[in-house]
């Protein structure tokens, strides 16, 4: 017990001072990573869903698959990704609990289609 006391004593006299959100490097680099991921996202996805609806050829199961991901994708990126670089930018939520709910309920049900879409095409392989 004597040597754990010891540990955690060691542990807290070697505590980092604090440093602030504009000295981090993180605080700079990590939302310009998520701008990335946002707009390659938006772009690429984006251009696949106008492929899928201005081409009717394209209308096949596959595709349609392929779209439904496509979709939840881009819902993610628009509803998440912004509000999470902002974790790594402020150092508090600056838009309220209803915001951050909501943010993470759109990328918790956004994430949760896309195994069932895995689910859904192993059906349709089935019936083939």
């Amino acid at each position: 017990m004597e040597e754990y006391n010891e540990t955690y004593d060691d542990m807290a006299n070697r505590s980092e001072s604090y440093q602030p959100y504009y000295e981090r490097p993180e605080t700079y680099i990590v939302p310009l990573i998520f701008a990335l991921i946002f707009v390659i996202g938006v772009v690429g996805n984006g251009t696949l869903v106008a492929v899928f609806v201005r081409h009717k050829a394209m209308r096949n199961v596959p595709n349609t698959y392929i779209l439904s991901l496509a979709l939840a994708d881009l819902l993610v990126i628009i509803t998440c990704v912004p509000f999470t670089s902002i974790v790594y930018t402020v150092e508090s939520w600056p838009w309220g609990a209803t915001v951050c709910r909501v943010s993470e309920a759109a990328k918790d049900l956004m994430n949760s289609f896309k195994p069932q879409n895995f689910r859904i095409e192993s059906q349709f392989k089935d019936l083939r």
